[in-house]
C-alpha cells in the first residue's frame, strides 16, 4: 500500500491552481500527463489561458516548497526513500536547491513567457 502524504502547511483556502499544481506535484511529470490531468479537471473548457495559469502556478510552488526547505529546522518528512532524507538540513538544503532549480529552469523556457503573456491579456474564455 502506498502512502501519500499531505502538504498540511498548505492547508487552507486556496486559488484552485494552486491546489491543482500541489496535486499534480507527485504524478504528473510529463506533458501528456499534464494535458490529460487538466482536461479531466477542467473538460471542455480548457484552454491556454488555463494552462498557462497552471503552469505559472507550478513556478510559484517550486519556490514555495524551495523556501519551507530552506527556512524552517524541523520539518516533518515529506519523502520517504532512502536516498534523501528531509529529517537533516542538508538534505532540506539539498531539496530546496532542486526546487529553486526547476523553478528556474522552467522560467527560461520560451512557454514561461508565453504563459505570463496569456495571463497578463486575461483571457479565460
Amino acid at each position: 500500500m502506498r502512502t501519500i502524504e499531505i502538504p498540511w502547511e498548505a492547508a487552507f483556502q486556496n486559488d484552485r491552481y494552486a491546489d491543482l499544481a500541489i496535486a499534480a506535484k507527485s504524478f504528473v511529470s510529463e506533458e501528456i500527463q499534464e494535458e490529460a490531468y487538466l482536461r479531466y479537471y477542467f473538460g471542455d473548457s480548457l484552454n491556454e489561458y488555463k494552462k498557462a495559469r497552471y503552469y505559472l502556478m507550478q513556478q510559484v510552488c517550486h519556490m514555495y516548497y524551495a523556501m519551507l526547505m530552506l527556512k524552517f529546522n524541523e520539518i516533518p518528512e515529506l519523502i520517504k526513500n532512502k536516498k534523501l532524507s528531509l529529517s537533516s538540513y542538508e538534505g532540506r538544503l539539498l531539496y530546496g536547491k532542486v526546487l529553486i532549480n526547476e523553478a528556474l529552469r522552467n522560467m527560461k523556457k520560451t512557454r514561461f513567457s508565453e504563459s505570463v503573456q496569456t495571463v497578463q491579456d486575461g483571457s479565460d474564455s
